[in-house]
C-alpha cells in the first residue's frame, strides 16, 4: 500500500520564502504574521534538499499510521507528503523521509527572512519535489474527502474510502501534472557557459566581469563565468584563489556540497609546510561553519582541530578553540573540554580579549563538577 500523507499549508506561488509578491494566505485572506509561516520555505531547495514543516506539528507524529513500524523509531521513509491549501493540492514530496519529532538546523541565510532555526517534519531530495504552478491547481478536495481533512493539519488517509477512492484518484493527477510543475532548482547545467562566447577575452578581462555580476548579487551568473576560467590557468596558486571565490558563491545560493568539494580541494593543493596558509586556513574555517550547518559536528570538530594545530595566527586559533568548546558543551564531553581550557591558559593571552569567552566555558565545567 502507498504510504501517504496530506498536509495543510498556507497558500503560497513559489514556497520560497515570504516576499512582498508571494505573501501566504488563509482561506484567500492575507496572513498578518508571517513570520509564523515556516512553511513558506517547503520548495526552497537547502543544499539539494527541501524540507517541509507542518504547520501546529503536534508533539509527536504517529509513524505507524503510514508504516506498520514500532514506537522506537523515528523516522520512516519512502513517503509520499501530499500539500495542500485553500483546498487545493498544490504540490508533493516523493521518497520523503517522516521525523516522528520535529527536526531543526540553524543558518544564517535565514535570518534574512527573521528565522534563525530550520523546522522541519519531513525531507526529500530536490529533484523529488513537485511544486504546482497557481494557474494548474485545480484538482479540488471532493466533500467526502473534504468532510475527513477539514480542520487537520495532517491526514493520514488511512479510512476504506481514502484507500480505496481518495488515494487512486490523486496518485493519478499527480502523475498526469508531473511534467508541468514548476522547475524551481538549480542543476549543473545553469552554470555552464558558452565558452565560445569568451574565448577572446583574458582571464582579467573574465575577473572584472565576473566581479561586477558578484558586486550585483548576481551570483549564478557570476559562477558561470568563474567556472569557465578554471581552464584559462595553469598557475596552481591563482587556481587556488579562483576555487576559493567559486567555493563562496556557491555557499551563497546554498551550494553547500559543491563548495565543500572546492575547499577540500584548496587544502589538499597546499604543498606548503605542515603550517597553513592564510588561504587554507580560511578554507578549514568555512569548511567547519558549513559542516555545523547541516549538523555534521564531528567534521566540523576536525576542520576546527586542524586551525587549532596548525594555523599560526592566534585570533584565528583562539576562535576555532572556542568554537571546538561550543561543540563540546553540545556534545557533553566535559574531558575535552577541559582539555581545551587547558589548552587556551597555555598560551598568552596578553590583552585578555579572549578570556571572558573562555570563562564562560570554564564556569560551565565547574558547575559541572559541582553538580556531581
Amino acid at each position: 500500500m502507498e504510504k501517504i500523507v496530506f498536509c495543510n499549508c498556507a497558500w503560497m506561488e513559489n514556497y520560497k520564502g515570504v516576499t512582498d509578491e508571494d505573501i501566504p494566505q488563509r482561506n484567500g485572506k492575507k496572513i498578518k504574521d508571517v513570520d509564523d509561516v515556516q512553511e513558506s520555505f517547503n520548495f526552497f531547495p537547502h543544499n539539494h534538499f527541501c524540507y517541509g514543516y507542518l504547520p501546529n506539528y503536534p508533539e509527536v507524529l504517529p509513524l505507524e499510521r503510514v508504516e506498520n513500524v514500532g514506537g522506537n523509531e523515528e523516522v520512516i521513509h519512502g513517503v509520499t507528503v501530499v500539500w495542500m491549501a485553500n483546498r487545493k493540492i498544490v504540490g508533493w514530496y516523493e521518497n520523503a523521509d517522516m521525523f516522528r519529532r520535529a527536526q531543526k538546523f540553524s543558518d544564517d541565510f535565514f535570518s534574512r527572512q527573521k528565522h534563525f532555526h530550520w523546522i522541519y517534519n519531513f525531507k526529500t531530495e530536490e529533484s523529488n519535489a513537485y511544486l504546482i504552478p497557481v494557474h494548474r491547481r485545480n484538482f479540488k478536495i471532493p466533500p467526502k474527502a473534504k468532510s475527513e481533512i477539514e480542520n487537520k493539519n495532517i491526514w493520514y488517509a488511512d479510512s476504506e474510502y481514502a484507500e480505496k477512492i481518495f488515494i487512486p484518484e490523486v496518485l493519478s493527477y499527480l502523475e498526469l501534472i508531473r511534467k508541468k510543475c514548476l522547475p524551481f532548482y538549480l542543476t549543473a547545467e545553469d552554470f555552464k557557459v558558452d565558452t565560445d562566447m569568451f574565448k577572446d577575452l583574458t582571464y582579467s578581462q573574465l575577473e572584472d566581469i565576473g566581479e561586477e555580476l558578484e558586486s550585483r548579487e548576481n551570483f549564478v551568473d557570476a559562477l558561470k563565468i568563474y567556472n569557465s576560467m578554471v581552464e584559462k590557468t595553469s598557475d596552481a596558486n591563482e587556481l587556488r584563489e579562483l576555487n576559493y571565490i567559486r567555493a563562496e558563491l556557491y555557499e551563497e545560493i546554498i551550494f553547500y556540497d559543491e563548495a565543500i568539494d572546492l575547499y577540500k580541494k584548496i587544502i589538499n593543493d597546499y604543498s606548503g609546510t605542515v603550517k597553513l596558509d592564510n588561504l587554507s586556513s580560511e578554507s578549514y574555517w568555512q569548511l567547519a561553519i558549513i559542516y555545523g550547518k547541516l549538523n555534521r559536528d564531528n567534521e566540523a570538530e576536525a576542520a576546527w582541530t586542524a586551525i587549532v594545530e596548525r594555523d599560526d595566527n592566534f585570533r584565528s586559533k583562539v576562535g576555532a578553540l572556542l568554537c571546538l568548546m561550543e561543540i563540546y558543551e553540545k556534545k557533553e564531553d566535559w574531558k575535552k573540554m577541559r582539555e581545551a581550557v587547558a589548552l587556551y591558559d597555555t598560551w598568552e593571552d596578553d590583552e585578555n580579549f579572549y578570556k571572558k569567552d573562555v570563562d564562560h566555558y570554564r564556569k560551565i565545567l565547574q558547575e559541572k563538577i559541582f553538580s556531581e
